[in-house]
């Protein structure tokens, strides 16, 4: 499988059968990322979500538990009620965090304020 080298959004192969599965993933990988801003960056335990979550962000804590664990510093989306997907952050992300009203960078491995 190819991937964009930034994003590590999946290309179309040729001859796909089904084109619109990797076009979909990388819509959401975009919508996701572009303008990040979190609802927190404290949380090492998923809060629980409903249908009206989905799209939600958040930056995983340090000693993170439950369907989060393995995954700190990572940005959690929620795709569905109680359902998440984990994206690892670059050198240089950016977002807002909404919750404590900061702006937030991710450099040498951590997120901190920018």
């Amino acid at each position: 499988m190819s991937t964009t080298p930034n994003l590590n959004l999946e290309l179309v192969p040729s001859n796909s059968l089904q084109p619109w599965v990797a076009v979909n993933d990388a819509l959401q990988l975009l919508d996701a990322l572009v303008q990040l801003t979190v609802e927190s960056r404290t949380l090492t335990a998923p809060p629980a979500t409903v249908s009206g979550d989905v799209g939600k962000r958040w930056i995983v804590a340090a000693s993170a538990t439950g369907d989060w664990a393995g995954h700190d510093d990572d940005i959690a989306l929620c795709t569905a009620a109680g359902l998440w997907r984990f994206i690892t952050p670059r050198e240089g992300f950016e977002g807002w965090d909404a919750g404590a009203g900061e702006r937030v960078r991710y450099e040498s491995g951590a997120w901190a304020l920018a």
